[in-house]
């Protein structure tokens, strides 16, 4: 860092801590992503609308693709509600205390079976001829295969609904807690979206986070959906914030979100794909054709591959249970046509753009990346002496900022073993703590002393 510049700990989001209800918990942190400069105000249009996906260009080297984002005021994080705490927050894939090679290749398989059975529906032929994306690996996770991914939420309700309410694998839906008497306990952790600004790549060197989005299917939709991709000897980290609820605020969030994990056909069919000890000949042939070398060091061909499945239990079959009829698809291809295609429509929005004296009829990742980040060095405030938020501003001897640094080693806040809350910074002397008005949140000059810290291994933004 240069003599001349001061490294302040920062606060996007409000500091770990318990909160003694949902709403609260919302109120707080809802505040700190209304702070921030309105682009929007200085250029009209570019405000997003709520509650719709707006087409995102992207351009990669197979050209132009689309992706169809939940719409936000702001993506500065991504949230991911737990109705408990693990010390070991990992992917399902990842689970288990270790998983060998061979495991990784019948699931791999599972990944094509399930693409295989999903080309077969007609929306989503319509979606790849449109040039929009669709995140097989994220329809599997919805869905209930075991992927390397971890869902993420750009929508709080979504997230509160999923640490509010509990997974019943009878019905094989969600549930909301009954018992009044109960003061129950749920976690919520915020992730700093900020991190990947470069779409693909992160400061932490090899996670990946993109949008899931609006799919052929509804339900990572609905659910706001964000993808985030692990390998094995990663584990997910972030502020944390533990809140207390009953069970009238669960049944409260249930009644106004149960639809986002509603039982449907290809939930149904998919989990037969999960469960079955039958996987289809093609699904193998492409596995070991694309995928053997990275997962298992050598290339495999189809008789070894074939070995491999059947002296782990599974059968091959050239007919699999989820192939759909020529009449059943033509039925689906109507109903989607003639009524699931105008719906789809009407959740859409765009934004024009100009670049470089070009008009485009979509605004591109590259844009929305700028505008956040515009927006993030007019966001926040100084964090209070002894907290560590993981985040740094540099400020210049004018008072200017003139970066952003992120410590990626910051240790995991753990609850505490005892009560389960999060307490681990309660001794810090909060009363003290001023979170500025967000009309005049830069007058006057920032403390200089008391709010320095330590440069520590951070990577300058």
């Amino acid at each position: 860092m240069d003599s001349k510049t001061t490294e302040i700990s920062w606060d996007f989001i409000p500091p770990e801590k318990h909160f003694q209800s949902p709403k609260e918990l919302k109120e707080t942190i809802n505040l700190y992503l209304s702070f921030g400069f309105k682009l929007w105000e200085m250029y009209p249009g570019i405000k997003p609308p709520e509650d719709k996906f707006e087409i995102v260009r992207h351009s990669t080297e197979d050209g132009e693709k689309y992706y169809l984002w939940p719409t936000s005021l702001t993506h500065s994080y991504l949230f991911r509600g737990q109705e408990h705490f693990f010390e070991r927050c990992v992917p399902s894939l990842f689970r288990k205390e270790s998983i060998t090679p061979t495991e990784l290749f019948i699931n791999q398989v599972q990944l094509e079976e399930f693409r295989l059975m999903l080309q077969q529906y007609p929306q989503v032929r319509y979606f790849e001829k449109s040039g929009i994306v669709v995140d097989y690996k994220g329809l599997a996770q919805h869905y209930g295969i075991k992927t390397d991914v971890l869902d993420l939420t750009s929508s709080l309700d979504v997230a509160l609904f999923f640490a509010m309410c509990s997974y019943d694998s009878t019905t094989h839906g969600y549930t909301p807690k009954t018992d009044s008497s109960h003061k129950y306990i749920g976690y919520l952790y915020a992730y700093p979206y900020i991190l990947h600004m470069a779409f693909g790549k992160t400061l932490q060197g090899s996670l990946n986070l993109m949008p899931i989005g609006l799919q052929p299917f509804k339900r990572p939709g609905l659910q706001r959906g964000f993808a985030l991709h692990f390998r094995s000897e990663e584990q997910f980290e972030a502020p944390i914030y533990s809140f207390s609820y009953t069970a009238k605020d669960s049944m409260d969030i249930y009644s106004k979100l149960s639809h986002i994990f509603e039982e449907d056909d290809l939930a149904k069919t998919t989990r037969a794909i999960s469960e079955s000890n039958e996987l289809s000949i093609e699904a193998l042939v492409i596995t070991c054709a694309r995928h053997s070398s990275r997962i298992l060091g050598r290339k495999l061909s189809y008789g070894k591959g074939r070995e491999l499945l059947i002296s782990n239990g599974i059968k091959l079959t050239a007919n699999p249970s989820w192939y759909i009829s020529s009449e059943k698809r033509e039925q689906i291809y109507n109903t989607f046509m003639k009524k699931e295609l105008t719906e789809l429509h009407k959740s859409l929005v765009q934004r024009q753009i100009t670049i470089d004296d070009k008009n485009y009829p979509y605004i591109d990742f590259r844009s929305i990346c700028n505008y956040e980040t515009i927006n993030l060095f007019k966001k926040g405030c100084p964090s209070l002496k002894g907290y560590d938020s993981g985040i740094a501003i540099a400020k210049s001897v004018d008072s200017q900022i003139v970066g952003l640094s992120f410590n990626c080693k910051r240790p995991q806040t753990i609850p505490n073993k005892d009560t389960g809350i999060v307490d681990h910074w309660n001794n810090l002397p909060w009363d003290q703590y001023q979170l500025p008005k967000n009309e005049n949140r830069f007058a006057g000059e920032f403390p200089k002393i008391s709010l320095v810290k330590e440069p520590r291994d951070r990577s300058l933004d």
